[in-house]
């Protein structure tokens, strides 16, 4: 069974989330203003998230893992 839930902030950084307030960055668009993966880690509000899709995985250029949902 995956725990990992796979998260979006604001259309520009997919990534998953590590702790509350806290994910882990798998890609980002910096000319959206998305975090780099190399950061490793960024904060995040409720509001500013949404549940990513396979949709986000192919766009991001990530690929999908093999227990997403």
């Amino acid at each position: 069974m995956n725990t990992t839930q796979y998260i979006v902030k604001n259309n520009h950084t997919l990534g998953f989330i590590v702790s509350e307030m806290e994910m882990q960055i798998l890609a980002g668009n910096p000319l959206l203003g998305g975090h780099c993966w190399m950061d490793g880690t960024a904060a995040y509000l409720k509001n500013d998230i949404r549940q990513a899709t396979k949709a986000d995985f192919i766009k991001f250029r990530v690929m999908i893992p093999p227990n997403f949902a």
